[in-house]
């Protein structure tokens, strides 16, 4: 059975690939991608350069986690890092610590998309109010 936050990991992989659609036609051509401590822009690229980025973070960040929680699952007992194998990894509760690596990989997963969910919009808001152009 499927961890119950993958549903919602899955979720939020959909919503940030749908916000760089959405997006993507609201940048300007040229778009502010990067601020110094002041909040002045410092590097420019072009919308589709922009939204590639924010496609290609997206996707790696999906990868890199379910890939994770892949690995686990599937690994051999003795490749995980638990202590006492012989004792966590018996039969009668080896499904035990994998649900645990499972469930303790997927919250870090949420929290970074959901970060870039809030992040992403920073970027158009500040082409919009013209905050990066000072």
């Amino acid at each position: 059975m499927k961890h119950p936050l993958q549903i919602i990991f899955l979720a939020l992989v959909l919503a940030a690939l749908g916000q760089a659609g959405w997006q993507h036609a609201r940048l300007p051509a040229r778009v502010a991608i990067h601020f110094n401590a002041a909040g002045r822009a410092n590097a420019w690229a072009s919308r589709t350069t922009e939204t590639a980025l924010h496609l290609g973070t997206v996707l790696f960040l999906a990868a890199l986690i379910e890939g994770i929680t892949f690995a686990q699952v599937r690994l051999p007992a003795n490749s995980l890092p638990l202590p006492n194998h012989a004792y966590w990894f018996a039969p009668e509760r080896a499904a035990t610590p994998r649900a645990w690596l499972v469930g303790a990989g997927l919250p870090i997963g949420c929290a970074l998309l959901a970060f870039f969910l809030a992040l992403f919009p920073l970027v158009l808001f500040s082409q919009a109010n013209g905050s990066a152009w000072h």
